[in-house]
């Protein structure tokens, strides 16, 4: 294995345009929906859950991701005046992601 080696992780987000969260990532391509994807370290992929960050309403842009909340932190700084208009979610990494009716019971879940 090569020190620091990057894989690529997609995001999969629930919600309506302007109003979505992240609730999982996954290895592969989703089936359905937009697929957004971030570069992890390794170590990152195989603890199993990673915090992402971001941006709230017009666009929900995800601004990056890392295995730790606080390794966040310099970003959010940066953002100064408009911090408020970012989030950060704490969301599992599957390998593989669910089909429809397993995704729909992993949102369902996280409704509840």
């Amino acid at each position: 294995m090569v020190p620091n080696e990057r894989v690529r992780l997609f995001i999969v987000s629930e919600g309506s345009y302007g109003a979505t969260k992240p609730i999982f990532a996954c290895d592969r391509s989703p089936r359905f929906g937009v697929r957004v994807f971030v570069y992890v370290d390794r170590a990152t992929r195989e603890q199993g859950r990673m915090f992402v960050m971001f941006r709230k309403g017009h666009g929900d842009l995800v601004v990056g991701a890392a295995a730790s909340d606080s390794a966040l932190a310099p970003v959010r700084a940066r953002l100064g005046d408009s911090v408020d208009q970012y989030d950060v979610a704490e969301v599992p990494i599957l390998v593989e992601p669910p089909d429809h009716a397993e995704q729909w019971k992993l949102r369902r879940r996280r409704r509840d």
